[in-house]
């Protein structure tokens, strides 16, 4: 909390202080996604991000951090990992059917035209979109 209360007085340098030591210590990777979402109301997604690729690796199935990772490099329009989260949320079958259609939306645009993955995943986007699952 300190170092989100940092941020929004305009104090970057003490917001990354308060990161690192926080950062440094054992979390869970609840503690991890609530720290990425108050990370991200003071603009600061790039510890977001990286709170959640922790919380990602210690809990690979975790949809709350998969969908946050998918939400920040769709707001930040980063192709870095998307194909690769779009293809573990089709599998995890636990993401917002909203986030699954601007992932698709995303997917479609020239950015990722020659990512080998792409056809692929698209494919099941679309397959899993078209189910008859309450929205």
């Amino acid at each position: 909390l300190r170092a989100v209360a940092a941020q929004a007085l305009k104090q970057p340098e003490l917001a990354q202080l308060y990161r690192g030591r926080m950062m440094a210590q054992r979390l869970q990777p609840a503690e991890l996604i609530s720290m990425a979402s108050r990370y991200r109301t003071v603009g600061m997604d790039r510890e977001a991000r990286e709170a959640l690729m922790r919380a990602r690796t210690q809990a690979p199935t975790n949809e709350l951090a998969l969908a946050g990772l998918i939400e920040i490099d769709l707001d930040n329009n980063s192709a870095r990992d998307l194909v690769d989260f779009a293809s573990d949320s089709i599998e995890l079958r636990r993401t917002s059917y909203p986030l699954l259609e601007r992932l698709r939306t995303r997917l479609t645009s020239d950015s990722f035209i020659f990512e080998p993955k792409r056809p692929a995943v698209l494919a099941m986007l679309d397959k899993v979109l078209q189910e008859p699952i309450a929205r």
